[in-house]
C-alpha cells in the first residue's frame, strides 16, 4: 500500500500556496512539488520547473554570494516582490503568479524533499519531467497548457523532455541552457572538463534527499529542505550515481552521452532560446545549435551578456519570457510581431540591442585571416610558410593583427583550421579568441560566471579530428567523437577547430588576436575572485577547466615516485602545482602533511580543491590513464596489461619500498648502520630489481623499442625512475642490465622524461 504525506496548502502573500504536492511516477516513486497559483479558483495556464537544486532552499542561503551581487547591481530583480520564495534558477512566483499563472517546482529523484537516485539527465530522470508535465496539465486548477522555463540545469532538461513531446508541453523557454552532453557539457572538443564533478559535490550533495535534520531548513515554511528522514553517509552515496566517475567512462561519445542529449528532430515545441556571449565553455552552444537545428516551426533565439542568471530575473529578462508565454499558453499579446532573433550586440562599454531574422546573420561577411610565423594574424597568407613550436603546458602562442583601421563587429560562429603536429600521439589545442587595446592590454568581459572572460574560446583533442562530413558547416567543424585517432609524433595533421559564437565591435586602433595554447586560458592577472558555489579561483574561464588545471601534486624533488607521477602528467600534457614535502626534514609526518595523506609517503595527487587525494604513485598514474586516454600508458591486451603492470611492480612495488627514507633511517638509527652500509644496502636492492627486469627484458619476446614492444608504458617509466636511483643516488654499476639501460636512453631523449629528472628540479640545487 502506498501511503503519501499529505500537502499542505495556505493562502499568503496574495498566492494560494501548496508545499510538498504529490506526483506518483510510473514506478511508484513519489515526487514532491510546491505550488504556487492565484487565490481565485479558476484554470491557470502553468510555468513548470523539474531539477535537482531543492524547491525549498532561499536563493539567498543557498546562493548568498551570486544574489548579493545581482541585487546590489539591478534593483529591479527585488523590486515588486518580497522575495521569500526566490529560489535559484526558477521563476519568482511572487511576480509571476499576479499575471496569471500557476508556478510548479518539482524536486527532481533522489532531490530536495523527492525520494529516489539521483542520476542526472538519465532517461529515467527525462522520463519523470515528462510525466510531471502531464500531471501538472491535467489539474483541476491547470487550463491544459504548461510551459517549462528556467535557467541551466533547469533548461538543459527542456531540450530532453521535449524530444519525447509530451501532449500538455505547449512551449518552453531555455534560459542558458546547454544541450549536447558531450560537445557542450561533458567533453570540449573531446577534452573532459572538470566542471561536473565539483558541481556535483557543492550543488547536488549538498541538497540531496535524505540529509534531513544535517541538511538546511526552508526560511518560509521551515520544513526540512532535504526530505524528513536523515539517512547515513552510506545511505546517501547508494542513493546517486558517481557522477564524475561515469563521465570518465565514457571518454568518447557514446549511448551513455546521447541517452542525455535532445533528439533535434523530436523538438517540435515552440520555443525561446536565450543564450549568453560570455557563457564560453558551457551553455551558449546549446542555445544556438537548439535554434538553428530543432525542427520546432516556432522558434526564437535571444542573446543576451553579464551573469549567467542575472537578465532570467531582471525586468527586461521577465518581461520577455511573458510575453513569450502570454502568446502561446494565453493566446494574447504582440509576440506574433517579434522577429526570431533578438541579439544584445556587445560593444567595449555597452550592448545595444538589434533585431534580425536568422542565425547566423545572412548578411555576414566571411572573412579568412592567416597566421604567420613572426605572430602577426593578417587577412593574406604568409609569403612562405614556417613550423613554429610551443611548450604544451606553457602559455602558447599568440598571432596579433595590425590595429583596426575603422569600427569592425564580429558577430557570429568562428572556426580555426590549423596544421599542427605533436611529439606526442595527442595533443589537446585550446583556441581563444581576443582584442586588444591600441596599448595592447587584453579586453574582457563579465561572463556568464568569470569577471575577466575572453571574447571566444574552442577547444579540441586532436586525436578527436575526425569530422561529421553531413552536420559539417564552413562556420561550425562538427566533429564525431566516436573513435580515438592518434598522432604519430612528428607528423603533421590539420585540425579544424569550432570556435563558440560571440559578439563584439571592434572599435579603431584596437587588435584582433588568435592564441594557440594546451591548456585553459588564464587572465593574466590574478584577483582570488570566488563564487560560493565552485571550488576554483575565477582567472578566466570559471569552473570550466580541464583535466590537470587544478591539481596539487604533494611530492619532493629527490623522489623517485614523485619523479614517476611528474612524468605520467608531462606525457599526458597535465599540468599539476607541485608541492614540497621535504623528506629530509621529515616534513612527511607533519601534522598538515598527514591531513592529506596519514600514510606519511609522497607522492599524493588532489585532483580538484576539497576533493580527496590519490596516493601510491602507481595509482595515481593509472588513474591518470583512465581520464586522459591518450597517449595509453597501458597496453590494449588483458595479457600484455598484466606483463607491463608485472614489471613496473617489480621496480615500485618490490625495489623502491627497500630504498625509502624510513628504511634508510631505520638502517640508522636501529641497525646502527653507517653511511657506507646504508648505501651498500641501497644499491645492493636497486639492482637486484633492475636485474629481474633485465631477466623479463632478455627473454621475452614482447620487449622492443620499450618494455613492451614500441609503446611507451608505465613499466618503462618505473624502470627510468629505478635507473635515476642506481646512477645518479648510489653510484651503481648499470653493465649488467643492457636492455634496461637502452631503454633509459631512448627515454631520456624525451622532454618528459628529461626534465622531470629529480636533479633539474629547481629544489636540487638547495640540496648541491
Amino acid at each position: 500500500m502506498l501511503v503519501m504525506a499529505a500537502a499542505r496548502g495556505e493562502l499568503r502573500d496574495g498566492m494560494r500556496v501548496e508545499w510538498d504536492v504529490p506526483i506518483v511516477m510510473d514506478d511508484g516513486l513519489v515526487l514532491r512539488a510546491d505550488v504556487f497559483r492565484p487565490p481565485e479558483d479558476g484554470r491557470y495556464p502553468v510555468i513548470l520547473s523539474y531539477g535537482p537544486y531543492a524547491k525549498g532552499l532561499a536563493f539567498q542561503d543557498g546562493y548568498p554570494s551570486a544574489w548579493q551581487r545581482m541585487v546590489a547591481e539591478h534593483p529591479d530583480v527585488p523590486h515588486g516582490s518580497t522575495n521569500k520564495y526566490q529560489a535559484w534558477e526558477v521563476v519568482d512566483p511572487e511576480k509571476w503568479v499576479p499575471e496569471g499563472y500557476a508556478c510548479v517546482r518539482v524536486d527532481s529523484r533522489g532531490a530536495g524533499r523527492s525520494p529516489g537516485h539521483i542520476d542526472h539527465f538519465s532517461p529515467r530522470e527525462t522520463q519523470d519531467f515528462y510525466q510531471c508535465i502531464e500531471w501538472a496539465g491535467k489539474q483541476r486548477w491547470s487550463s491544459g497548457k504548461v510551459g517549462l522555463n528556467g535557467i541551466s540545469y533547469y533548461g538543459i532538461n527542456q531540450w530532453h523532455v521535449a524530444s519525447l513531446q509530451p501532449p500538455h508541453l505547449a512551449a518552453m523557454c531555455i534560459w542558458e541552457g546547454a544541450a549536447d552532453w558531450y560537445r557542450d557539457m561533458t567533453h570540449h572538443g573531446g577534452i573532459l572538463c572538470s566542471f561536473w564533478a565539483n558541481w556535483y559535490d557543492l550543488q547536488v550533495k549538498t541538497v540531496q534527499y535524505g540529509l534531513g535534520e544535517r541538511g538546511p531548513r526552508s526560511r518560509v515554511s521551515g520544513a526540512l529542505v532535504c526530505g524528513d528522514e536523515t539517512l547515513s553517509d552510506k545511505q546517501l552515496a547508494a542513493n546517486r550515481c558517481d557522477f564524475g566517475d561515469d563521465i570518465l567512462a565514457h571518454p568518447l561519445d557514446d549511448d551513455y552521452h546521447k541517452a542525455r542529449s535532445p533528439q533535434w528532430e523530436s523538438v517540435t515545441v515552440p520555443f525561446l532560446s536565450a543564450a549568453n556571449w560570455g557563457g564560453q565553455g558551457l551553455h551558449p552552444r546549446g542555445n544556438f545549435e537548439g535554434f538553428v537545428r530543432a525542427a520546432s516551426r516556432e522558434k526564437w533565439l535571444e542573446v543576451h551578456g553579464i551573469e549567467h542568471w542575472t537578465h532570467f530575473y531582471t525586468d527586461y529578462g521577465r518581461k520577455l519570457q511573458l510575453r513569450f508565454f502570454d502568446h502561446f499558453l494565453k493566446g494574447k499579446g504582440d509576440w506574433a510581431a517579434q522577429p526570431p532573433v533578438q541579439l544584445q550586440v556587445r560593444h567595449l562599454d555597452r550592448f545595444v540591442e538589434r533585431h534580425e531574422n536568422e542565425w547566423p546573420l545572412a548578411r555576414t561577411k566571411w572573412v579568412k585571416m592567416y597566421l604567420h610565423p613572426d605572430g602577426q594574424l593578417k587577412g593574406a597568407a604568409a609569403a612562405e610558410s614556417r613550423n613554429v613550436a610551443f611548450e604544451a603546458l606553457g602559455d602558447g602562442l599568440t598571432f596579433i593583427s595590425e590595429p583596426v583601421v575603422k569600427e569592425a563587429e564580429i558577430t557570429g560562429p568562428l572556426a580555426a583550421h590549423l596544421t599542427v603536429s605533436s611529439t606526442t600521439t595527442d595533443a589537446d589545442l585550446f583556441v581563444v579568441f581576443r582584442v586588444f587595446t591600441p596599448d595592447l592590454r587584453e579586453v574582457t568581459f563579465m561572463g556568464a560566471i568569470d569577471p575577466h572572460t575572453p571574447i571566444a574560446q574552442g577547444w579540441l583533442r586532436a586525436s578527436h579530428r575526425k569530422l561529421d562530413q553531413q552536420l559539417t558547416e564552413p562556420w561550425r567543424p562538427y566533429h564525431t567523437h566516436d573513435e580515438s585517432q592518434p598522432l604519430e609524433p612528428g607528423k603533421p595533421v590539420t585540425l579544424d577547430i569550432e570556435i563558440w559564437p560571440t559578439s563584439i565591435v571592434v572599435p579603431p586602433g584596437y587588435r584582433l588576436a588568435l592564441s594557440v595554447r594546451g591548456r585553459d586560458y588564464e587572465w593574466q592577472k590574478s584577483t582570488g575572485a570566488r563564487l560560493s558555489n565552485f571550488k576554483n579561483e575565477l582567472r578566466g574561464c570559471g569552473p570550466f577547466l580541464h583535466t590537470g588545471d587544478s591539481m596539487k601534486l604533494y611530492g619532493f624533488w629527490r623522489s623517485l615516485a614523485t619523479y614517476r607521477v611528474r612524468v605520467a602528467l608531462a606525457l599526458k600534457g597535465l599540468k599539476a602545482e607541485e608541492i614540497s614535502i621535504d623528506l629530509l626534514k621529515g616534513k612527511q609526518m607533519s601534522e598538515d602533511y598527514l591531513a592529506v595523506n596519514p600514510q606519511g609517503v609522497v607522492p599524493a595527487l588532489i585532483i580538484d580543491e576539497g576533493g580527496p587525494p590519490l596516493f601510491q604513485s602507481l595509482a595515481i598514474i593509472e588513474y591518470l590513464n583512465e581520464t586522459q586516454p591518450q597517449p595509453p600508458l597501458l597496453p590494449q591486451d588483458p595479457r600484455g596489461r598484466a606483463r607491463v603492470r608485472g614489471l613496473a611492480l617489480i621496480a615500485a612495488a618490490d625495489g623502491h619500498p627497500l630504498i625509502t627514507p624510513r628504511i634508510r633511517n631505520y638502517l640508522e638509527k636501529e641497525m646502527r648502520q653507517d653511511e657506507s652500509a646504508r648505501n651498500r644496502w641501497l644499491a645492493h636492492w636497486t639492482m637486484r630489481a633492475l636485474e629481474a627486469i633485465e631477466s623479463h627484458l632478455a627473454n621475452e619476446r614482447e620487449t622492443g623499442r620499450f618494455c613492451h614492444g614500441d609503446q611507451l608504458t608505465i613499466a618503462d617509466i618505473c624502470v627510468v625512475s629505478q635507473l635515476i636511483g642506481a646512477l645518479a643516488y648510489f653510484n651503481c654499476d648499470t653493465s649488467s642490465v643492457p636492455r634496461a639501460m637502452r631503454i633509459y636512453s631512448t627515454c631520456m631523449e624525451m622532454d618528459a622524461f628529461s626534465r622531470a629528472h629529480p636533479l633539474k628540479q629547481q629544489a636540487a640545487g638547495a640540496h648541491h
